[in-house]
């Protein structure tokens, strides 16, 4: 009897498992980039990671996706919420890498959903440095006018005041002035 229960729950069982349609995932993994050029590589930056692994999931990034599913006449994704619920990341352990997860019954639509997120995630990455990099130049060449500006002050004001040189030992002025200083100064010989 026992053993009689025992096959019509294993068998009840099996039939639950196998009867589920297969859930398939694909993911892929992302490093990274700490925030700093001169950060030690040895240290993972945790906080970097959870920042980058957000934007992997922001609005932003799945609007991205969700255009190239739309221009490559991907069927089953017609909204972001789906695109929410496939998608996961997950941080690596004391590493600067993050794993991209993509869940469903598809596995060639999750292999082209998870690329399609990877590429969207570096294509933003390159336009933010290229932004980064555009604006530091762009307050470079603010930086080298104001000094170049200042230095044309500069040089009136020493050829208005008529100073030779910054050091002392050049200004005529100042010299003429050291040498009546300390003849003045020294003591007179009787």
């Amino acid at each position: 009897m026992f053993f009689c229960v025992f096959l019509l729950a294993t068998a009840f069982r099996f039939g639950i498992v196998y009867g589920r349609s297969p859930v398939y995932r694909a993911a892929t993994v992302l490093t990274a980039a700490p925030k700093a050029a001169d950060m030690q590589s040895s240290t993972a930056d945790v906080e970097n990671v959870a920042i980058q692994g957000r934007v992997l999931l922001s609005e932003d990034l799945l609007d991205r996706v969700m255009k190239l599913l739309s221009a490559s006449n991907e069927q089953g994704i017609s909204e972001i919420d789906q695109l929410c619920h496939m998608l996961e990341v997950v941080l690596v352990p004391e590493t600067n890498l993050l794993e991209l997860r993509a869940d469903g019954n598809d596995p060639e639509q999750l292999h082209h959903l998870v690329n399609l997120q990877t590429e969207s995630y570096e294509s933003f990455r390159l336009g933010e440095t290229e932004a980064a990099t555009r604006q530091i130049e762009d307050q470079q060449s603010e930086l080298a006018l104001k000094i170049e500006t200042n230095r044309n002050k500069l040089l009136a004001f020493r050829h208005t005041h008529d100073i030779v040189s910054l050091k002392r030992d050049k200004n005529r002025s100042l010299s003429a002035l050291r040498g009546l200083t300390t003849r003045s100064t020294r003591p007179k010989k009787f």
